[in-house]
Parts: structure tokens; sequence; C-alpha cells
């Protein structure tokens, strides 16, 4: 089982289907920076996915790197072990 923050419960409870870097965070109450600390914290534990948008496919796909540097620029989603997690 996992112990997550308050933080990073609330961004789980945010991300069961893809939401933007702007829509999570206006949901939930927490400062900028301690945000993406926490998002960086959910995706290296692999609880949650960064996504970028293909014009190609008109889907999401998963980002293989994660881009540390520019989270506003993606799309969210939790992974079915953040999922599981989450709910247990």
């Amino acid at each position: 089982m996992s112990s997550f923050t308050d933080l990073e419960y609330e961004i789980l409870d945010e991300v069961y289907f893809v939401s933007s870097y702007y829509d999570i965070l206006a949901n939930v109450a927490a400062e900028e920076a301690a945000f993406k600390a926490s998002l960086r914290n959910l995706i290296e534990q692999e609880f949650m996915y960064q996504l970028a948008y293909e014009a190609a496919s008109e889907d999401y796909e998963r980002c293989e790197q994660p881009d540390w540097n520019d989270f506003e620029r993606y799309h969210y989603v939790a992974s079915k072990k953040g999922l599981l997690a989450h709910n247990s």
C-alpha cells in the first residue's frame, strides 16, 4: 500500500480521466511549486502518466520520458497502479 500526501491524494482524485495541468491545478488547493513536486513524485512512482496530444492519431500518447521542465504543456491520467493504490 502506498502512503500519499493529502495533495497527492487530491491530484489522483482529479486524474481518473485525462485532465490538463491547469484543470488539475485549479481543482486542488496547492501552490504551484508544491503541485509540480507532487506531480513529479506521482509520475516517478508510476501512479500517473504524462500525456501529449498527437494530432496524427487524434489522441493522447503516454510520454515515455516525462518532460520535467514543461509540466504545463501536458495532460495527465492515473495509471492502473495509481487507481488501485488510491482506492485501497
